[in-house]
């Protein structure tokens, strides 16, 4: 049995609910689970990800939490679910890019349970920049060919800029003034970018507001992702909604760098190849922007994103260790010394994006 996150029996109800659909799915077999990660207390609740296995084959089922704060808000403990079970993503897809196989899904009384067919994923060391690249072109293909906010449903639509960037500027010069000892290197290298950003914020987050709005993955990098032979087959649409054009290739370049997985160690090659790819894919579905423009779209999301991961991080105090090692699987030292090489690498976009609004 997967160990229990809390005391209130949330998960076990819920293992039976995806064994159930297992066996609906797969026919009757005799399972044995074993816990891939588990979360306890996050901003949308408690979630754990496990792996069914049998004699037939492997499975992997993922149980969010019900968010009590707002039960019937579609927030990352429903969201997925009620992406998996809409045919609208599957049918509004680009022929490259693929969710893995759902089968089954359904609510407890206190969590979202999805079961999906297990994805052969290859190891991040092994991949090259036009790995990225290729995956790149199909993300910009997902962005570029849902533009009209009207067609979504309602699981989609999540704003990005309203959830994720608008609030990192506001928690800047808290982070900057009382950063936490264990990300001291990561705020020293970003601080004097990080307090200038905080003034300019509202004018950055209109900035990138100004550009196309499509819908967006919103946590593409190395992990969520596995190539299977010509297409790729994307985990964890929690985050799924609408965001400016350029926002998926700012994700899998700084959180493909975070957790030290960027082919070589060559950062600066990565994002060019992922601001190549995706301005071709953009430019397949007649989406393209001048690249200029592209490139200022990607800058301003790194520059905002990355000052949420900043001011995220601090605000987690005294978890910080706990939930980055739980998060990435590396020690948060580690995990830092990867954010001090990205704060490094991004100094020139942060000054573009400055420069742009007269920062």
């Amino acid at each position: 049995m997967v160990a229990r996150v809390g005391d209130d029996g949330w998960l076990s109800d819920a293992m039976s609910t995806a064994r159930g659909l297992l066996e609906a799915s797969a026919g009757q077999q005799e399972w044995t689970t074993t816990t891939l990660t588990g979360t306890g207390g996050g901003t949308f609740g408690d979630s754990v990800v496990s792996r069914f296995r049998s004699a037939e084959g492997t499975a992997v089922v993922k149980i969010v939490k019900r968010n009590a704060a707002a039960p019937d808000h579609p927030l990352s403990w429903r969201r997925e679910l009620d992406l998996y079970r809409s045919e609208w993503l599957r049918d509004t897809m680009p022929s490259g890019l693929h969710l893995p196989e759902c089968l089954g899904a359904a609510m407890t009384d206190d969590a979202s349970v999805i079961v999906v067919a297990d994805v052969p994923f290859d190891d991040p060391s092994a991949r090259d920049v036009d790995w990225y690249r290729d995956l790149a072109a199909e993300l910009a293909r997902l962005n570029g060919t849902v533009l009209d906010a009207r067609s979504v449903p309602p699981w989609a639509s999540r704003g990005f800029v309203e959830y994720e960037t608008a609030g990192a500027a506001a928690a800047i010069p808290d982070t900057v003034q009382n950063r936490a000892t264990e990300i001291a290197d990561v705020i020293d290298a970003w601080g004097p970018l990080l307090e200038r950003v905080a003034p300019a914020g509202t004018r950055l987050v209109e900035a990138l507001r100004s550009f196309p709005t499509g819908l967006h993955h919103l946590d593409a990098f190395s992990r969520n992702v596995a190539r299977v032979g010509d297409d790729f087959v994307m985990v964890d649409w929690a985050y799924t909604g609408l965001a400016p054009i350029g926002c998926d290739a700012a994700s899998l370049i700084a959180i493909t760098a975070i957790m030290r997985e960027v082919p070589g160690g060559l950062l600066g090659e990565l994002h060019d190849a992922v601001t190549e790819g995706y301005g071709a894919g953009l430019a397949s579905v007649g989406a393209g922007l001048p690249a200029e423009e592209l490139d200022l779209a990607i800058d301003l999301a790194l520059t905002l994103r990355f000052a949420r991961f900043a001011t995220q991080l601090h605000g987690l105090g005294n978890d910080a260790n706990s939930v980055v090692e739980a998060a990435t699987g590396r020690p948060l030292g580690e995990v830092a010394i990867a954010w001090a090489a990205l704060a490094e690498h991004l100094a020139p976009s942060a000054e573009r994006s400055l420069a742009s609004v007269g920062g």
